[in-house]
């Protein structure tokens, strides 16, 4: 798994790219979370790419701003045993991401056999807003649910901050 967590200082220019992640083997992982709780603008140049991540019991997740996520396979999310999680991509803020979830491109992914969703769009205590999601390819997830459910927006703990202004192209 690979964490960009970030807590007070900005980081900027980090490039993940050209590797193989799995956790077959294990009952909590996963591919990787980018977590940043600086103010907006402050991360910036943060790219996720050509990367493969296949096999994990746990969601990936970004919070925070300023990731460009691009041309990765996110392949087989399963669920942990002790709860379902089993998203495959899940967008929004969490613990620890005060600014929110801004300002982040996601785009030419293929996201593919996950137990529960293939994207989830989530906020909690502040805003998911101003992403991009383009040309993603989404198939044959919510497995394990039966939903069949590509895309999910899921709002929780609304403090009037939201989902909004998000843009969907050509997925």
């Amino acid at each position: 798994s690979y964490n960009f967590g970030v807590t007070t200082t900005a980081s900027t220019n980090i490039k993940f790219h050209h590797n193989f992640l799995t956790a077959p083997d294990i009952d909590y992982g996963r591919g990787f979370t980018y977590n940043v709780a600086v103010a907006p603008g402050l991360c910036t140049g943060n790219e996720i790419y050509n990367n493969y991540f296949y096999d994990h019991p746990t969601s990936n997740q970004i919070s925070g701003d300023g990731l460009k996520l691009y041309n990765n396979i996110i392949d087989t999310t399963r669920s942990a045993s002790y709860r379902a999680v089993g998203t495959a991509l899940e967008i929004g803020t969490y613990t620890g991401a005060e600014a929110g979830t801004i300002n982040n491109e996601i785009y030419n992914n293929i996201i593919m056999n996950s137990a529960s969703y293939g994207i989830k769009i989530t906020f909690a205590r502040q805003p998911t807003k101003n992403n991009l999601f383009k040309n993603n390819i989404l198939f044959n997830n919510g497995l394990i649910e039966g939903s069949g459910h590509q895309l999910r927006y899921e709002f929780s703990d609304d403090n009037g901050a939201g989902i909004a202004d998000n843009t969907f192209q050509n997925n």
